[in-house]
């Protein structure tokens, strides 16, 4: 664990890193907090290949037990027993610090967790940028939130900033990006990548349908659900919400393809007469069976007899097949257009007499 603090007026540190890769795995952290009037400090991270923020601190209660100093201990919250980066603040004066990645590859796997949350203030923003793919696995979480109740602050803003990458989310797997704010104003959440993958934008009122009508807004929480959000709304304030603006173009998934013809042609012209197989009264024949079951274009329903196949020896008479049994090469031979040609017998060798004549040892 790194981490910077401050419990009084003056500002936490910094932490930046610039490394080839970073991994905070098995609950490691970043940490730059605030508990005062002081501002949190900022956490940036530069990788040339990979950013991995994965697992969660199975001994996360000794470890924090081995802190004497309260101070100390408040670094720590129990939400942050998973693996993260964390700029968060706890004060009403302040807003949380900014977190902002710039590596190729991000992988937020098992509650991994990009994290500028504020208790008591506005969220922080979080910036990931020149990157050609983000992975979001098993509930990661990239937050901003602001506020709680009885307490103040607006969502902060979230940019993915990935034009020649994706943004993908496994399927199903809690996968959470938020922006939201419990009483006063959701932040912006802005993803501009070439494709975006099992993340959809939920408003209050979809967040609202998934859950009981009785239910609390403290516990209006998109991680309570299985699927992939992104949120900025205002739990709390009707006029309140954010904005989730989701940039991917818009890919024609039929561009490049070529578009096969009706009739493919008369399949018995695609056969030579003159082969034979086996003995005789054996046949076969070529089949053209079009797109494999699939309809002839996108608006044609699938035909009952597209069939895959061949036929054989459709004179009912039962034939045999014996195949001439291998035999080793034993010559060779040139063709007439000069190539090599392997034969089962032998070569007839024509002697090659040289025209010079060599002096033997003696000189002779």
């Amino acid at each position: 664990m790194f981490y910077t603090s401050t419990a009084n007026s003056f500002n936490a540190g910094n932490i930046d890193i610039n490394a080839n890769r970073v991994e905070t795995i098995n609950g490691g952290q970043l940490i730059a907090n605030t508990s005062s009037i002081g501002a949190a400090g900022r956490i940036t991270v530069n990788t040339d290949r990979r950013v991995t923020v994965s697992g969660r601190d199975e001994t996360f209660a000794a470890r924090r037990g081995q802190f004497g100093d309260n101070v100390v201990a408040n670094i720590i919250t129990d939400n942050e027993v998973f693996s993260g980066f964390f700029v968060r603040s706890q004060s009403s004066a302040r807003q949380a610090g900014n977190i902002n990645v710039n590596a190729p590859i991000v992988f937020l796997d098992n509650h991994g967790r990009l994290d500028a949350e504020s208790g008591g203030g506005n969220g922080g923003n979080i910036t990931l940028e020149k990157g050609t793919l983000l992975l979001l696995r098993h509930n990661s979480l990239i937050s901003t939130t602001a506020g709680k109740e009885g307490q103040p602050g607006n969502g902060g803003k979230i940019n993915i900033n990935y034009p020649e990458g994706f943004v993908i989310a496994g399927f199903r797997r809690n996968n959470d990006i938020a922006a939201d704010a419990f009483q006063d104003f959701g932040g912006r959440v802005t993803i501009k990548a070439l494709g975006v993958v099992n993340i959809e934008a939920l408003s209050l009122e979809d967040l609202k349908r998934q859950f009981s009508p009785d239910t609390p807004p403290k516990d209006l929480n998109p991680q309570r659900l299985p699927t992939n959000d992104a949120t900025a709304n205002s739990l709390t304030n009707p006029l309140g919400s954010g904005i989730v603006e989701i940039n991917a173009p818009n890919i024609d998934p039929t561009r490049g393809t070529i578009q096969l013809p009706e009739n493919l042609g008369d399949s018995s012209r695609l056969i030579a007469q003159s082969c034979r197989v086996g003995v005789q009264g054996a046949a076969s024949s070529f089949v053209l069976t079009g797109r494999g079951g699939l309809p002839t274009s996108p608006g044609y329903a699938l035909s009952t007899d597209t069939f895959l196949g061949s036929t054989a020896n459709t004179s009912g008479e039962q034939t045999t097949s014996i195949p001439a049994p291998l035999r080793e090469a034993q010559g060779v031979k040139i063709g007439s257009r000069g190539e090599i040609i392997l034969t089962s017998h032998p070569s007839t060798l024509t002697p090659y007499t040289p025209w010079q004549r060599l002096n033997s040892c003696n000189g002779q």
